[in-house]
């Protein structure tokens, strides 16, 4: 468990440092819902929709063109 810490740590520094985004899935609301886990690492079918989900929703801004100021 403390590896994931150790890698997370790692990609919001590099986040910090290029133009990235990261969605914090370890802090999402899959954590401490074991439904959604077949072990600490893999995911059941349910808990790979909500993955799916959670990223999606991080993509929508990124995604979505501005609109123009005043129109």
């Amino acid at each position: 468990v403390q590896a994931f810490r150790d890698c997370d740590e790692v990609l919001v520094g590099l986040a910090r440092r290029y133009p990235a985004q990261v969605s914090h899935v370890s802090s999402s609301v899959m954590h401490g819902r074991p439904e959604l886990f077949l072990d600490h690492v893999h995911t059941t079918a349910a808990g790979s929709e909500r993955l799916a989900e959670i990223v999606a929703e991080s993509l929508i801004p990124l995604l979505t063109p501005a609109k123009a100021s005043g129109r």
